[in-house]
């Protein structure tokens, strides 16, 4: 027997309250893809009533963030017109839902055929969870890294004991009990300088605090080199992949970062660099302070004032400056992924890095477009089958994940 549209909208209701059983989420998702028309009305129903002041209280946080939450849930339920002759554009908004225990995925879904709202509850169960085309589950990254001794040693450091590491000169490297790799000195200068490298997997992140202070937070598939002691007139690194680093100030040894063509040159400051051999551009974005970005391979520069996002590419001349949102260019530290009008080879990147998957496109490549939040917690099981809503449909391999339009 068909359920009333009422029956739902309690279901959506409890949903909200956090008061919903797995089954009761399961249903709710079902109804919302079967029925996206309706869906659509029981949305346009919660359009005009304000729950800025529910989501903060669900999730005790500031104003400003519970507005920004909230605009965006009321924006994404906006039907946008279909341009004449041009395919439908799909697009997946995910609302940043801190209130669950897993930390829920809410996806916005809208379309020219109407507006779908559908529900992820990262509380039912792992069967529940799993998309009908995912053969098994793979979950989340976490911390893990090589740290790669200027001998040659190697330290798998999710294994290794908390505690003293190894011993280079006056500088001891340590396995603080947060699991942070640290180079804790002496004070004494005894000449000796040894190159290190951390190497994080795909799969993967781990934070490292430099021997000046300077504290590194390395996203999956990166890697950075660096000395145990800092000597000289300058202090330099090298990192591949992404990095967020929090620059200890000194004025007399400025900071110099080396990124697949591009360098940083900063003093004390706060700023995210994204270096991928398999992006299309090298991104600086920074959060504090100030930092000059140089092409290496034309020695053309621009300052950067907090806000701003410098891009370096083999494609175009110079260094190109916009301004960006910080939250989201640093969501991948805060646990988050975050998307603004990205296209599906750019989630499956994201996606790729983080659960240690190859991506296969089989028969051409989706066209749809996706906004918004979702935490890296969740396992792929989960992430996807909120991707299938949009008519892209999934099959796991092994460690190959098959995208089928």
């Amino acid at each position: 027997m068909q359920k009333s549209l009422s029956y739902y909208r309690q279901l959506l209701e409890n949903y909200l309250d956090n008061s919903v059983s797995a089954i009761e989420a399961n249903e709710l998702f079902d109804f919302i893809k079967q029925q996206p028309e309706e869906a659509g009305k029981l949305m346009n129903e919660f359009r005009d009533v304000d729950q800025s002041e529910r989501f903060k209280q669900l999730e005790n946080i500031d104003d400003a963030t519970s507005r920004r939450m909230y605009n965006r849930l009321l924006g994404s339920i906006q039907t946008p017109a279909a341009p004449a002759l041009q395919a439908p554009v799909h697009r997946v908004h995910f609302l940043r839902s801190g209130w669950f225990r897993y930390a829920a995925a809410v996806l916005l879904l809208a379309g020219c055929a109407g507006t779908y709202f559908l529900l992820n509850n990262g509380k039912a169960e792992k069967g529940i969870a799993s998309g009908k085309n995912i053969q098994t589950d793979i979950g989340a990254g976490g911390n893990k890294a090589i740290l790669t001794l200027d001998d040659g040693r190697k330290i798998m450091l999710d294994e290794a004991q908390n505690g003293d590491l190894a011993r280079q000169g006056s500088t001891r490297v340590v396995k603080q009990e947060n699991g942070r790799l640290a180079y804790e000195t002496d004070g004494a200068q005894d000449g000796k300088i040894a190159s290190n490298t951390l190497t994080v997997p795909r799969g993967g992140q781990y934070a490292l605090t430099l021997s000046d202070g300077t504290k590194v937070w390395l996203n999956a598939a990166s890697s950075i080199t660096y000395p145990n002691v800092f000597t000289g007139t300058d202090r330099k690194v090298e990192i591949s992949g992404e990095a967020y680093l929090e620059i200890a100030k000194n004025e007399r040894k400025p900071f110099k970062v080396k990124a697949n063509g591009a360098e940083i040159l900063v003093l004390g400051t706060s700023f995210n660099v994204n270096a991928y051999t398999d992006e299309n551009a090298v991104k600086t974005t920074l959060v504090d302070g100030s930092v000059k970005v140089v092409k290496s391979s034309t020695s053309q520069a621009k300052m950067l004032i907090p806000g701003q996002q410098a891009e370096i590419s083999e494609s175009t001349e110079g260094v190109k400056v916009e301004t960006v949102d910080t939250d989201q260019v640093l969501a991948w530290k805060n646990g988050l992924f975050s998307f603004n009008n990205a296209d599906i080879k750019t989630v499956m990147r994201q996606l790729s890095r983080w659960y240690d998957i190859t991506i296969v496109y089989e028969n051409g490549v989706p066209a749809q477009r996706f906004y918004g939040d979702m935490n890296r917690n969740l396992t792929l099981s989960q992430v996807l089958k909120g991707l299938e809503v949009t008519k892209v449909n999934f099959r796991l391999e092994g460690r190959n994940l098959i995208v089928m339009p």
